[in-house]
């Protein structure tokens, strides 16, 4: 059985998963709280993130579809795919920072303008990992609504 968890929800399901455990099946965990005893686990790595893409919400999912890509057997607990995994992580892990510098609106407003004079079919996804690679700060859901007032008039 394969669980994909968050913290939360994992603590909310502790007996459940305790319970699970016990049985002795073949378990993987990706994600959740803590270690359980009969549960394999593979703890959520942000550090992760830059090599699986994406945002930290759907880490754990990207990662289980990493795992499952590398499985050459049907066991999910390999501990030969354990060894490869953690090899693998040790070599990408990258430490994320987020000492990026806070911009006001007019100054992200001229981001996405200048970004997008010089790629005019730049997506609001790209143009806000541009400019967060930049070192510049920007919330999702504000630099949304900022894009959208310069793309659609």
């Amino acid at each position: 059985m394969l669980l994909v968890l968050s913290q939360t929800y994992a603590s909310a399901m502790q007996s459940d998963l305790v319970a699970l455990g016990n049985r002795g099946d073949d378990v993987l965990l990706i994600g959740g709280a803590s270690d359980i005893p009969g549960i394999t686990r593979l703890r959520a790595d942000r550090g992760l993130r830059s090599a699986l893409g994406g945002t930290a919400t759907g880490l754990t999912m990207r990662m289980a579809q990493t795992w499952l890509s590398g499985l050459e057997r049907p066991a999910l607990t390999c501990p030969t795919r354990m060894q490869q995994w953690q090899g693998w992580a040790d070599t990408v892990r990258r430490a994320e920072s987020w000492a990026r510098q806070t911009l006001d609106d007019d100054e992200v407003l001229r981001f996405i303008r200048e970004s997008r004079a010089k790629e005019p079919n730049l997506s609001r996804t790209r143009a806000l990992r541009k400019l967060r690679d930049s070192g510049r700060a920007c919330e999702q859901n504000r630099f949304a609504a900022l894009y959208r007032r310069v793309t659609q008039p």
